[in-house]
């Protein structure tokens, strides 16, 4: 058994509590304990599940990479995927409405990847199991 390298630790943990926080949010709001405000509730409530399932996804992974499955590899390729598929239909549908809007895409498929690509590297060196 492999001890768990600091660089694991930190990004389980880091991933979880950060999914964990924005699931909590958007599961109150798909619940219907706390109302969408706005005109276009139906487009709200799609890019609400859309955030959910990324979160949902997210939380998994880091739980797969914690107990260094290599499951955790294809849950951060999913990520991976599901974060340049989003990407490209705001870009492409012109929903990016500022800069700011890009970069937390650019940030959002940046990290995707390097975590398929570290999980890929722990799978290749059998860290995961």
């Amino acid at each position: 058994m492999f001890a768990k390298p600091a660089l694991i630790w930190i990004l389980a943990t880091v991933l979880f509590v950060s999914a964990a926080m924005v699931l909590a949010p958007v599961v109150l709001v798909l619940t219907g304990d706390v109302e969408i405000q706005g005109a276009d509730v139906q487009a709200a409530r799609f890019y609400l599940v859309m955030t959910a399932i990324l979160a949902s996804f997210t939380m998994i992974a880091a739980v797969q990479l914690f107990r260094l499955k290599k499951a955790a590899f294809w849950f951060f390729v999913a990520l991976f995927v599901m974060n340049v598929g989003i990407a490209l239909y705001f870009s492409l549908t012109d929903q990016f409405t500022t800069q700011e809007d890009v970069k937390t895409a650019g940030f959002s498929v940046s990290l995707s990847m390097f975590l398929s690509l570290y999980s890929w590297y722990l799978k290749r060196k059998n860290v995961l199991t």
